[in-house]
């Protein structure tokens, strides 16, 4: 199978805890925010970008883009801002990556951030009072100018992101998304998509959103872990289960990153039954993380050996998924696509190939029309579900079908 675009350990890390930063931001977003990427490399921002616009259409929010052709268009563009920003639970992406061996142009670039950063710092009161989400990606020498010419605003920054490229390496990670590796083919984890009550008290609400912002190692670690611990029982005696779902689901990110499979899979199971309940009452609003927390317990059950379990939560996710993806294609096919590549390793790990085939064949069916419309974001992703579907077809002894589905991989 030929390489695709591909990220190295470290800098898959990288992106997908920036990913997993913004996306905590835009899933809160009831008011303004401000958030900044800095990276010289388009393909890392072209990702990100099209998963945040992705939230937004999942959220049934606005999401404006904003892409200056030139330097004179940049310097004048607060003004577009003002007009056609998206408002609160919106996001507006603003991207300003120049490349230029030009001295000069290279110069007018660097002047125009400045410019823009300076007139954004002189409205910021009106922009706060109007927008919702507002991400500023930019070149990593824009950085020192920002925190120079911009220090009102800069004082303010909710979301700060310093990206490594997307290189060329193995194929068996999908791009964009937090992967990781099964015992069989590559494993697409669901980036947690949850929220809490809206309606917390103010002081819980504030040691909520840091626990969850918190780095890895300090949520597995005394005094955090015990925070995170009592918070949860609180919300469960005091009648939160959303929050305690939240903060599970939130640990297990955590656990897992650091190899504790275990832990993962428990707060997972935990999380599981709570928006199971939640589920009933309301499925608008809670399928999704019902959907996702059984999709990421799936893979853990698969790294801890419990193949059986496993198979059961993915089942039960993908019927979940399937369910939204019916509702709403454009925001839930690609979780729908991701859960049934998860189905097809947990039958595979059990033998079942057959049945395995076909879930890969309908996730293939559904990144298809994606890759074509998104390349940036579903391109890779397809290759790595027909790089399944390949391996699969060489299992059933169908080496020829297998070759014609590697030859179509990019």
């Amino acid at each position: 199978m030929p390489d695709s675009r591909q990220r190295t350990s470290d800098e898959a890390q990288t992106l997908d805890a920036a990913w997993g930063r913004l996306q905590r931001h835009l899933n809160r977003a009831d008011n303004f925010w401000l958030g900044a990427i800095f990276t010289a490399h388009l393909d890392a921002a072209t990702t990100l970008r099209e998963h945040a616009e992705l939230n937004c259409q999942r959220r049934s929010a606005p999401f404006v883009f904003f892409r200056p052709g030139t330097s004179a268009e940049f310097a004048d563009l607060l003004d577009r801002i003002e007009a056609e920003g998206a408002p609160p639970s919106g996001c507006t992406w603003v991207e300003a990556l120049h490349h230029s061996a030009n001295a000069a142009e290279k110069k007018a670039w660097d002047s125009a951030w400045a410019t823009f950063l300076q007139a954004l710092n002189h409205r910021r009161d009106f922009l706060r009072s109007t927008l919702g989400g507002l991400v500023l990606v930019a070149p990593p020498q824009v950085k020192p100018v920002a925190m120079r010419v911009s220090t009102d605003l800069w004082s303010v920054l909710a979301f700060l992101a310093e990206v490594a490229p997307i290189v060329h390496a193995d194929s068996r990670r999908a791009s964009g998304e937090l992967v990781e590796q099964s015992t069989s083919s590559p494993a697409s984890v669901q980036p947690p998509v949850v929220a809490w009550e809206e309606n917390l008290p103010d002081d819980v609400s504030r040691e909520v959103s840091a626990l969850m912002e918190a780095a890895d190692q300090a949520l597995l670690e005394p005094p955090l872990s015990a925070r995170l611990d009592a918070r949860v029982r609180w919300a469960l005696d005091e009648g939160w289960p959303a929050t305690a779902a939240a903060l599970l689901v939130r640990h297990a990110e955590a656990a897992a990153v650091l190899g504790d499979y275990g832990t993962a899979a428990q707060d997972l199971s935990r999380a599981a039954a709570l928006y199971r309940r939640l589920a009933e009452a309301n499925p608008a609003a809670y399928q999704p993380d019902l959907a996702m927390s059984l999709n990421n317990l799936s893979i853990r059950l698969g790294e801890l050996g419990r193949r059986e379990e496993g198979l059961a939560a993915i089942q039960e996710a993908v019927e979940a998924y399937r369910r939204l993806a019916e509702a709403n294609p454009a925001a839930y096919q690609p979780d729908l696509a991701a859960s049934l590549n998860n189905l097809s390793n947990r039958l595979g790990e059990l033998g079942r190939r057959e049945e395995g085939l076909a879930a890969i064949q309908e996730a293939v069916a559904i990144l298809t029309p994606l890759a074509a419309h998104l390349p940036a974001a579903f391109a890779e992703r397809l290759n790595v579900v027909r790089g399944t579907m390949a391996d699969i077809l060489d299992q059933l002894g169908r080496a020829d079908e297998a070759e014609q589905v590697r030859q179509q991989a990019t």
